[in-house]
């Protein structure tokens, strides 16, 4: 891992010259069956806090992350292969048996209905549109097909039987949220909209070439048919190669619905976030604030991939942190996700669901405001009633 601080030097000149050496050092220092996950972080003071959505910083090419404060602590290539290589990682299952819908899931007279499909994708159904946010149906998360993270579990409705996509929000291009060849299936099917980060476009070219694609800086927002989605900030990055750090913009989704004489409500997907000391969520709770105010119905926090916390920390947040972060948004439901399909870090299968129990009895929160959802089952929420849990669609 490389911390590059943009703040000591006037450009990025030297960030080819240092990718090449983590390159070389790989090439002749690493397994040729582990596949090792480069990652570079790029610095930059913290601007604000409890603040409107701003524009991401941009410098040289490449988007920085405001929510990461002072100067980072160096991690060097040895001490990231050393814990790809001799960590105490806590055994997976092979496989895990899961529900998986044999058919297409009949979108509600009313209300939101949700399919948890696995890891960061969801079905989102309303009467009038159907989306998934980020879309992953491959057998392996990674640049390669016979290495990396592979899944434990079959999505829980299949590629082939999902109906047909109105939208779908990306939040970043990380190999287990941007699944290129899924995406290349669904544009070739359905030619959905798409709505992702700033930047982002350079991918989608050759099978996943499209006239509706849309890409937003925090802040931004479209319209389509009854909804408006704005691209809310993350305490993240991304990145595809060694090479394209940050040269696209990670973020969230709030989905906004203000139907005539109806409050103004509110969908947030987190994506992928660390939590930081809680800026990035304080920043969108001020932007729900703003008139017209926001009531947030239900939020989608990540609550996994968090071990060992000094490599993830600034990556994703444990089920502790999100349990702060709903204790800041502040929605009437929260459902987490990030975990249980891919193995991508050291903590066990079932340890993000455990952690998040004793987190919720230390704040003293009843578990029905933090709802796991079981894959491949359609669960229907009111989002006017916003019970305090979903229930099962009929």
């Amino acid at each position: 891992m490389l911390f590059l601080d943009p703040t000591e030097a006037n450009d990025y000149s030297y960030v080819q010259a240092q990718m090449a050496e983590l390159v070389d050092a790989l090439a002749s220092g690493a397994s040729e069956l582990m596949l090792v996950e480069v990652r570079v972080f790029f610095w930059a003071p913290y601007i604000g806090d409890n603040m409107p959505l701003q524009p991401a910083p941009f410098k040289n090419g490449r988007f920085i992350n405001p929510y990461r404060q002072g100067s980072p602590k160096k991690f060097s290539l040895l001490k990231v292969l050393k814990w790809r290589l001799f960590s105490k990682r806590v055994p997976w299952p092979k496989h895990v048996d899961v529900e998986i819908q044999s058919t297409a899931p009949i979108a509600p007279a009313k209300g939101l209905q949700i399919t948890f499909i696995n890891h960061a994708t969801f079905l989102l159904q309303t009467p009038t549109l159907t989306l998934l946010t980020d879309p992953v149906w491959s057998k392996r998360v990674s640049p390669v097909g016979w290495a990396g993270p592979k899944r434990v579990h079959e999505p829980g409705i299949p590629l082939a039987h999902l109906p047909k996509i109105d939208v779908i929000l990306l939040t970043h291009t990380h190999y287990d949220h941007m699944d290129k060849a899924t995406l290349a299936a669904l544009i070739k099917r359905d030619n959905p909209q798409i709505i992702t980060g700033a930047k982002s476009g350079v991918h989608f070219n050759g099978p996943m070439h499209t006239h509706k694609l849309t890409c937003l800086n925090w802040g931004g927002s479209l319209s389509f048919k009854d909804f408006t989605f704005t691209f809310t900030p993350a305490h993240h990055w991304t990145n595809r190669s060694p090479y394209d750090v940050n040269t696209s913009l990670w973020g969230g989704f709030l989905l906004t619905n203000a139907p005539q004489n109806s409050p103004h409500q509110a969908v947030y997907f987190a994506g992928d976030t660390a939590y930081g000391d809680g800026a990035v969520f304080r920043d969108i709770k001020a932007h729900l604030d703003e008139p017209p105010t926001l009531s947030l119905a239900l939020a989608f926090l990540p609550i996994g991939a968090y071990l060992p916390r000094d490599f993830m920390k600034n990556a994703h947040m444990n089920p502790e942190e999100a349990v702060l972060a709903h204790q800041i948004l502040q929605p009437r439901q929260t459902i987490p996700f990030h975990y249980g399909t891919f193995r991508l870090s050291d903590e066990g299968y079932d340890q993000p669901l455990a952690d998040l129990e004793i987190a919720l009895q230390k704040h003293k929160l009843p578990n029905h405001l933090f709802q796991p959802l079981k894959i491949g089952q359609p669960t229907l929420f009111d989002l006017d009633a916003a019970p305090p849990h979903g229930e099962r669609a009929p």
